[in-house]
């Protein structure tokens, strides 16, 4: 029977008629306080949180203003009567988010007695990865030789390109 921090939160928050805001803001007011003591003190034991991941979910405070929260709520006699109506409440929390829960793993187990009668899915298979390309020199030879005897041919016809002397008749 395990509820979130913030629905402990927002059911202390509701019975002390605070918003659940003020549980996380940093005021130390004492009508916000202990009920944010409360709070912390009841999320440690409906929770398996630790102490560091329940100051997280309180604004950021640090794990030893929780243990001093829960001492401090545990020698409190006043609070006795608050912490047994809030544990109650709590409970019945719990146990209705546990139905919740219960109906939506039948719906799911319905849905998959359905899925059953289906053909099974296809398996994904990965694909082989393509073999790495084997380079024809012989080919990139031959491909480079025309690409320059084509140059060759063109630079011939040129009429902005300059001859050298050396090659021209006299």
């Amino acid at each position: 029977m395990t509820l979130s921090i913030a629905t402990i939160q927002a059911i202390v928050a509701r019975h002390y008629g605070l918003p659940r805001s003020a549980m996380l803001s940093p005021r130390r007011w004492r009508r916000i306080a202990r009920p944010r003591m409360i709070a912390m003190y009841l999320a440690r034991e409906f929770t398996h949180a630790t102490l560091p991941r329940i100051g997280q979910q309180f604004g950021g405070r640090d794990h030893t203003t929780i243990l001093s929260a829960i001492r401090r709520v545990s020698r409190t006699p006043e609070l006795f009567h608050d912490l047994a109506v809030l544990r109650e409440r709590l409970r019945w929390e719990a146990e209705i988010a546990e139905l919740g829960a219960l109906s939506g793993r039948v719906y799911l187990a319905a849905e998959e007695q359905v899925m059953w009668s289906d053909p099974p899915p296809k398996v994904f298979k990965p694909q082989k990865p393509r073999p790495k390309r084997q380079r024809d020199y012989k080919k990139e030879w031959r491909r480079r030789c025309e690409r320059m005897a084509m140059r060759a041919d063109l630079s011939a016809y040129r009429t902005d390109v300059a001859i050298p002397s050396a090659f021209t008749d006299r």
